[in-house]
């Protein structure tokens, strides 16, 4: 089972106790999986459906709320490899009831239904919406809730309601379906409390606080990495500086601490300054071996002869491009 097919089964079995919030459930299953054909004037409403949790929803809402049972039957298609489409067929008479009580006759807004003023009917639509035309992707992977609309009126009103639930969401056009998506953590989270889907966030919030360890983890691995790049090479550098000082018999006009750090420093060119330190007699800490390091450094670079520096320095100094 899916991602998605999962938190529809956690949130079809919960029902708003008000007729509103009833209502308004209803209203966005229908704008997004009822289908109106008329004939003679008179109105005809289909509920069609790929997910067995909306179907059941939908009976349930029409039986409770309007007293209407109709007997489901579904539809198998051979080109999607067998998948069942779920099917509620109401009756003239039925359908008239149910359109005008969800104000989704006479078109007079474009087919979206009355605008909320409770939370509660909000949260109501909302789950209705992401029963019949709602998806979200496997936290693993990415975080993102999407709904699909045959209108851009009903994309739109879609992204009113989810902005007044404090959701941001956007919509773009993917063939020939207006597709609205939610594709933030932090406000997945939040649709996923306003759906009442505990479980999915639960493993939601799990996913994201591992995600945050690992990236965590990562960041100090990485420092600690270039920390370990950064000390080697001055290691080495002073290692050179050293043995450079060396094969011109510096060594001995060093005094006699300095020297002693100096010929640790060449017999262990990987060691860290804390490492030097406590191979001293009496050891030292990281900042007396820096200290002495930086005075060996500075007597080295003192002490080398002009002559030794890079002919590649001595042209840059010289080039016509510098005078």
């Amino acid at each position: 089972m899916s991602f998605s097919s999962q938190v529809k089964q956690e949130i079809s079995g919960t029902f708003a106790r008000r007729p509103c919030c009833m209502e308004a459930e209803l209203q966005a299953i229908t704008a997004a999986a009822g289908t109106l054909t008329i004939t003679n004037g008179t109105p005809r409403l289909t509920y069609r459906t790929y997910n067995i949790a909306c179907a059941k929803e939908t009976l349930l809402l029409l039986k409770r709320r309007f007293g209407i049972s109709t007997m489901p039957y579904y539809v198998r298609n051979e080109r999607l490899g067998g998948r069942r489409t779920y099917v509620l067929q109401l009756s003239r008479e039925d359908s008239a009831r149910v359109l005008g009580a969800l104000d989704l006759l006479g078109g007079r807004t474009a087919g979206t239904g009355r605008m909320f003023r409770r939370i509660c009917c909000r949260r109501a639509y909302l789950k209705g919406a992401f029963l019949a035309a709602g998806t979200i992707t496997q936290p693993e992977r990415a975080y993102r809730v999407e709904f699909a609309w045959d209108t851009r009126e009903r994309a739109a009103f879609l992204i009113k309601v989810l902005a007044q639930c404090g959701v941001p969401a956007l919509s773009t056009l993917r063939r020939n379906q207006h597709v609205v998506y939610v594709s933030q953590a932090e406000a997945v989270s939040v649709l996923l409390r306003l759906l009442g889907a505990s479980r999915a966030l639960l493993h939601l919030e799990n996913v994201r606080a591992v995600s945050a360890m690992r990236q965590h983890a990562n960041r100090v691995t990485n420092f600690d990495q270039a920390n370990l790049g950064r000390q080697l090479s001055a290691a080495q550098q002073q290692a050179d500086a050293i043995e450079a000082l060396s094969l011109r018999g510096g060594l001995a006009d060093l005094p006699k601490d300095l020297a002693t750090l100096a010929r640790l420093r060449l017999a262990n060119r990987d060691a860290t300054l804390e490492q030097l330190g406590a191979m001293l007699t009496p050891p030292l800490s990281k900042s007396g071996v820096q200290h002495r390091m930086r005075r060996i450094m500075q007597f080295a670079q003192e002490s080398t002869p002009e002559s030794s520096i890079p002919e590649v320095y001595h042209a840059k100094q010289n080039h016509p491009s510098d005078r």
